[in-house]
């Protein structure tokens, strides 16, 4: 009997096969590498037998690229990289996922995806390569309603660095916006500057992402507050220190940043400075936001799973 695949969140060393996988299944390829696309890969052994994509726009998501290699065609691997892609979207506040299909409407079908009229969709979607040039005009168009799955916990996670005023905040603000009642963010600092960095909120900002209520603070202010699930260091000043015991029977994890602020030279370089590290913080949170429930339930798979997304990278040309 074969093994089950995992399903894991895919890193740009996987775009080689995942490439590979679409062409053999004669599905788009040519913006793999530069569309703000996060991936989920089913992995057998270290090498991907399957694949789906999301590309985020607010409250509507675009489903693509879903695949799997011939030798797992019929063996529930679809079905199941299909519910993973949900269940990450619905972590992500998606209220609505849309496709194009042009042979798999019946499959989506069986799974609650209806056609659906493209004038009706968020026109950001249908400004999207998939709907302007890499599917064609014929392609079905289909749409499924994403319901939550009933009730589930909330985790505290707290994003630590010396100063809290750049890549803490970023990450803090970019769990706020896509963790929904899923995850509760904060961070804080050992040494808080008092001020967070305005290109910090300019790039968040910039992404449409919540400022409101974001500061630069001390660590000391936890104290007696409610306890973390996980802390997540993000400079390695940070990680050196140890973090008070009042933080609870938190799981710790190191996900190591270049340092913004401390970029010189034009407003241009610093903004692009903080371009890059708010594209490293999305990447890693995406992972984190498609890590399945089972995950949560063993620490050490868990402890495991953090230190691997705390090395991902986003993939060329993706901000």
């Amino acid at each position: 009997m074969k093994p089950d695949p995992v399903i894991r969140a895919g890193t740009r060393d996987d775009l080689c096969s995942v490439r590979d996988l679409l062409q053999q299944a004669q599905l788009p390829v040519a913006d793999l590498e530069s569309s703000e696309v996060a991936f989920l890969v089913a992995d057998l052994d270290g090498v991907p037998v399957g694949a789906v994509g999301l590309q985020i726009f607010g409250a509507s998501a675009l489903l693509r690229s879903l695949v799997v290699s011939d030798d797992r065609r019929n063996t529930g691997l679809g079905r199941a990289l299909l519910s993973a892609a949900e269940d990450m979207a619905r972590r992500m506040q998606v209220r609505e996922l849309v496709l194009l299909t042009t042979s798999a409407g019946p499959w989506f079908a069986r799974h609650g995806y209806a056609g659906c009229d493209r004038a009706q969709i968020a026109e950001a979607i249908r400004s999207s390569a998939e709907f302007t040039s890499l599917c064609p005009a014929s392609a079905l168009c289909m749409s499924k309603p994403l319901t939550d799955h009933g009730s589930h916990m909330t985790r505290n996670v707290l994003f630590l660095c010396t100063g809290n005023s750049a890549r803490s905040v970023l990450a803090e603000a970019t769990l706020r916006a896509w963790g929904g009642d899923h995850f509760s963010a904060f961070s804080a600092g050992s040494q808080p500057t008092g001020q967070i960095n305005p290109f910090a909120l300019a790039q968040l900002q910039a992404e449409g992402m919540p400022i409101e209520g974001l500061r630069s603070k001390s660590w000391d202010e936890f104290v007696g507050a409610a306890p973390m699930d996980l802390v997540i260091t993000v400079c390695d000043a940070a990680a050196a220190e140890a973090c008070p015991v009042v933080f609870g029977d938190f799981i710790r994890s190191h996900w190591g940043l270049p340092d913004p602020a401390a970029v010189a030279g034009s407003d241009a370089d610093k903004a692009a400075a903080f371009a890059l590290a708010h594209a490293i913080v999305k990447t890693r949170l995406r992972a984190l936001l498609a890590l399945p429930e089972s995950a949560w339930s063993e620490r050490e798979t868990l402890q495991h799973a953090l230190d691997r997304i705390g090395q991902l990278l986003p993939t060329d040309g993706a901000q």
